[in-house]
């Protein structure tokens, strides 16, 4: 593994970094090593956190921007610390690292994310790493995230892992509500790992490690990672303001921390490795972090923090000078691996010359912010971290002082010194050198490079340096002092700008450092040059390295350009570049989206190319579903339109039932609902086009019979008939299969009465038109049966009408037909009828029943009906018949006749018969009575021949990484799918899900075995490799669906 770090590290060039200010010790020695040594998860999180404090600080949370436009800064990838996070991120597993602690991983989490803004895959591996700290790993009894996997259990060392990563992530997500949670986890960690009467932590509380000790280092990592977390949640404009007290809860949670390690004492002037015991010894690490810490809160609160924390800081630096050995190592350092140890880790620690880095760029920042005194020394050259070795030199400025002028003799021919043992030599601040030695002592001399010695500024001593034409003139030369040396060229030397392509120039830039211009590396050494695209390379962020792009004006300005380092050359547009957003069809920007993942905003791929801008609809294209592509498409109230909430934001899309959330009054909000065809809800065609409403009378236009297109007409709560299918919540007018069975003229508000002449009473109050049973105030005075077309006739023990007031008792008269003779019932049951089904399947008073002859639906149905006998002489049933059996898929059917069926209320049993007819015990068709045909587009009811049960079906697929699911179902999802992929979500992280409607044929998958059923819906989803065995089954059967299913 160490030989892909170094390789890594090879191909990198070297960087610059910030003005260095010497702290008595080799950070960059430090780093070679730790980079060298660092085997660990959490050594190596630990390595890239130092790495990036120490040569891209612009991009660490102390820098002063750490968050341009409130949002993670564009890093460069190939940068020194992120390429080296890099190599050791897992973008296809859970967790960031495997085979890890809970926190370890995350350790690499901000390296991850600040990769991530330029490879959605890191972003994806820093989601899955913080839902799995916040929601999977196991916790204390307060709440509090474990560190270990297996068991609840606290350790210190967590601090400085999962919760800078977690207060980081809070930026990404633009989640104040997680950066809360950060500090309150942290306060839990206190809660439990801080000693009683004592102001420092516990290492370890839990039932597999525990160490109750005041660990140095466990110390050190609980400061510094609140330390990190504080200044995330200040430097974050979004939590800046509205967490100040939690802000002011981690300042004291950490100086608590400082103070009880700065009195707890040292060994040889470091903290012992466990704090105030003294079987312990003094030891390099949580010395070297805590005092970090110190320095780093002087910067953020010189009150709270004030000049004895550096002080103690200072001694502490002091103390570190003399423990770093000639190889870059330090110690003594406590064993990282055995940390009871009383004896100091006999190999290089790595996080204990991480430890040593962060105290120096803690320091750096600390000189720089002017809270700490400025060494008395002069500036370091840092040429970064090399594949093997790194070198820090110290440049202190020449200084001469003044010689005479050589007298005598004018020595001729002025001969060169190095000849004839002249060796010449300039007497201090001189123009021309002379002979120090041989025949010609004290003669001028021609100068020599060795006389000359190593070049100085052409503007020092009075060189006054310039350049001789444009020939082969690498450097320029003395034209006063020191005559003819080549000199070190300053602006004045230079002249104006040229370009680096020019007379041999061959200008390149020199490192990362403080750089306008680049500098000629071929003729006219060392003087800038105007760059050009050989010079600058590969455009590079607009944020990065003192780059300051900005864009020049509205012309034809396709790229930005450095205007601080790298001055002139093109870079990639930032939002701090960029501006505020402006509109894709303006200025030249000819804005686009760029594929289909994370895009939120369209850019310009004209003039300000990579710019957000505001999308148009030239840019958008035709609109696509709302729930698309991570549109998450939202209305807007003052327009009405759906617009993308997160990718392709302000584009038009189609709304969907996500978007449109539940129907509203289809005559609010401008809605203007109609109905587009036969369809169950009325649709909006103004604002909130294509979302579904709720029918209102103007909505529903005038009324339709309760029966035709797909009406499906029922009575609400209060007696009025209304369409229940399609046109639901119309008013319509009811029909035979609306009303039912009649009911008595007199029950349930039904107020019933006769037309004049009319052969049936119709209820006018409840359930008006509908057919109803006479009663005796229906019937009104008992009238003659040959009256007003009564047709009186014997029947029901009495004369009754037949036509007109139907069912109405009359009187007989003379030419009435004498009451018929006793007639031989069958056998009577008291307790009611059984109505018993020959063949097939029908309905009886809106309840399925089904022979035995009917295949599958016979082991759901029962085969007989019974009715309880009614107050009067006759008992009652409807009988819907002669469904078509073929169509056993079809939800809906069709029935092919009618009967309204009655018989003496003390039959215990009638037989329907496949010819369609009623029969008594006997064998007798009981009053004639078979079944009439109906129009068969009139009445549609459920298909009794279709299995009601649950079903489902899969298909799984391997993928890398993943397995690939679809899933047909049937019968048990009726809300888009919701508590399904509740259920599912449990089996692990889903992905690339999909979900509509589905009529496939397919083959039930449980053990009911129900054989093949028509399909409702189909879902798409992806889980990873290690998802939970028999976990789809089971959350299918959670969601409804059928028990015993396997996928």
């Amino acid at each position: 593994m160490h030989i892909g770090v170094y390789y890594a590290l090879g191909q990198l060039v070297a960087l610059g970094s910030t003005q260095n200010v010497p702290a008595g010790f080799n950070a960059y020695r430090a780093a070679q090593v730790m980079v060298q040594k660092s085997g660990q998860s959490w050594e190596w999180g630990t390595a890239a956190q130092a790495l990036l404090e120490l040569y891209n600080p612009e991009l660490s949370v102390y820098s002063d921007n750490p968050f341009p436009g409130g949002k993670i800064p564009q890093a460069n990838p190939s940068s020194l610390a992120l390429g080296y996070a890099k190599q050791f991120i897992n973008t296809n597993s859970q967790v960031l690292v495997g085979n890890s602690a809970v926190g370890d991983p995350a350790s690499l989490g901000v390296s991850a994310l600040l990769l991530g803004q330029s490879d959605k895959a890191y972003l994806d591996a820093s989601d899955r790493q913080a839902n799995y700290i916040l929601n999977d790993a196991p916790k204390y009894s307060n709440g509090a995230i474990s560190h270990r996997p297996d068991v609840a259990e606290l350790w210190a060392d967590n601090m400085a892992m999962s919760f800078p990563f977690l207060a980081y992530m809070a930026v990404q997500r633009n989640d104040v509500n997680l950066m809360r949670e950060t500090v309150r986890q942290c306060g839990l960690h206190r809660d439990i790992l801080k000693a009683n009467n004592n102001l420092n932590w516990r290492h370890i509380v839990g039932p597999q490690s525990q160490d109750l000790g005041l660990w140095s280092s466990g110390n050190g990592w609980a400061a510094w990672g609140m330390t990190r977390v504080l200044h995330t949640l200040q430097k974050w404009p979004a939590s800046s303001t509205v967490l100040q007290s939690q802000a002011s809860q981690l300042k004291s949670w950490i100086k608590e921390i400082l103070d009880g390690a700065m009195r707890s004492g040292t060994d040889n002037g470091l903290l012992r490795n466990y704090l105030g015991d003294r079987s312990y010894f003094g030891e390099v690490s949580g010395t070297a972090l805590l005092s970090a810490v110190a320095y780093r809160m002087a910067v953020n609160d010189p009150g709270m923090f004030g000049k004895s924390y550096v002080d103690w800081a200072n001694t502490i630096r002091n103390t570190m000078k003399i423990k770093q050995g000639p190889d870059g190592v330090f110690a003594p350092a406590a064993n990282p691996y055995d940390w009871h140890s009383h004896n100091p880790s006999p190999a290089a620690s790595p996080e204990g010359q991480a430890f040593a880095v962060l105290l120096y760029t803690a320091y750096r920042d600390c000189v720089s912010s002017h809270v700490c005194q400025a060494p008395p020394t002069s500036t370091i050259s840092n040429p970064g971290i090399g594949p093997i070795d790194v070198i820090s030199s110290l440049y202190a400025p020449i200084t001469y002082r003044a010689m005479p002028t050589p007298t005598g003799t004018i020595c001729d021919p002025v001969g060169s010194c190095d000849a004839d043992g002249c060796k010449g030599a300039f007497s201090g601040v001189a123009k021309y050198p002379v002979c120090t030695a041989g025949t010609k002592k004290g003669c001028r001399c021609q100068v020599t490079k060795d006389t000359c010695g190593a070049r100085h500024s052409c503007n020092a001593n009075n060189c006054d340096g310039s350049f001789n034409g444009l020939g082969n003139v690498a450097y320029p030369k003395c034209t006063g002092n020191f005559l003819g040396c080549e000199c070190l060229p300053e602006k004045d030397t230079c002249g104006p700008l040229q370009s680096c392509d020019q007379n041999g120039c061959a200008g390149s830039f020199n490192g990362l450092g403080n750089i306008d211009y680049p500098q000629c590396t071929g003729n006219f050494k060392g003087c800038q040059c105007l760059p050009t695209a050989n010079t600058c390379g590969p455009r590079h962020s607009c944020d990065q390295n003192g780059c300051l792009g900005s864009f020049n004006g509205l012309g034809n300005v396709k790229y930005a350009k450095c205007t601080g380092n790298f001055k002139g050359c093109e870079c990639q547009s930032t939002p701090g570049t960029c501006g505020p957003r402006g509109s894709c069809t303006q200025n030249g920007c000819n804005g686009s989206f760029n594929g289909l993942g994370n895009v939120k905003f369209a850019k310009c791929t004209g003039n300000f190319q990579g710019c957000d801008c505001i999308a148009q609809p030239d840019t958008c294209g035709p609109a696509g579903d709302c729930s698309q592509n991570d549109c998450n498409g939202r209305f807007s109230l003052s327009t009405g339109k759906a617009t993308c909430s997160d990718n392709f934001e302000g584009c038009e899309c189609k709304a969907d039932p996500q978007t449109c959330g539940n129907p509203a009054s289809c005559d609010l909000n401008h809605c203007d609902g109609r109905f587009l065809g036969l369809d169950v809800l009325p649709t909006c065609t103004n604002f909130f086009k294509g979302c579904k409403c709720q029918a209102t009378d103007a909505t529903c236009g005038s009324l339709q019979s309760c029966d035709n297109n797909g009406c499906n007409g029922g009575y609400d709560n209060k007696g009025v008939a209304r369409c229940q299918g399609n046109f639901r919540g119309c008013k319509c007018i009811p029909s035979r299969n609306t009303c039912g069975l009649p009911q008595s003229c007199d029950a349930n508000g039904c107020n019933g009465s006769f037309d004049a002449n009319s052969n049936v009473a119709r209820c006018r109050g409840n359930f008006a038109g509908c057919v109803c049973r006479p009663v005796a105030s229906t019937c009104g005075p008992t009238r003659d049966c040959r009256a007003a077309g009564c047709e009186g006739s014997y029947f029901d023990n009495d004369f009754r009408c037949s036509k007109n007031f139907f069912g109405c008792p009359c009187k007989s008269g003379p030419l009435a037909l004498p009451r018929p003779p006793p007639r031989q019932d069958p056998p009577q049951n008291p307790g009611g009828t059984t109505v018993f089904v020959d063949s097939g399947c029908i309905w009886i008073n809106s309840s399925p029943r089904c022979n035995a002859n009917a295949g599958r639906v016979s082991a759901v149905y029962e085969s007989s009906y019974h009715v309880n006998a009614d107050q009067g002489p006759t008992s009652r049933a409807l009988i819907l018949a002669k469904y078509d059996s073929s169509q056993k898929y079809n939800r809906v059917g069709k029935p092919g006749c009618v009967l309204e069926a009655h018989w003496p209320r003390n039959y215990a049993k009638v037989i329907f018969r496949q010819d369609g007819c009623l029969y008594d015990e006997g064998g007798n068709i009981i009053d004639g009575q078979c079944c009439r045909n109906v129009d068969a587009n009139s009445v549609e009811t459920i298909n009794p021949y279709r299995d009601p049960r649950p079903a489902a079906s899969c298909e799984r697929t391997p993928g890398f990484g993943f397995v690939h699911f679809e899933l047909w179902t049937k019968d048990f999802v009726n809300d888009n799918g919701a508590r399904l992929w509740q259920e599912i979500k449990g089996c692990g992280p889903l992905t690339d899900r999909a979900f509509g409607t589905n009529h496939d044929h397919k083959r039930d998958g449980s053990n009911q075995n129900i054989g093949d059923y028509q399909a409702d819906y189909l879902m798409h989803f992806n889980l990873p490799f290690f998802f939970k065995f028999g976990c789809v089954g089971r959350a299918i059967h959670s969601a409804g669906g059928p028990e015993g299913f396997f996928c």
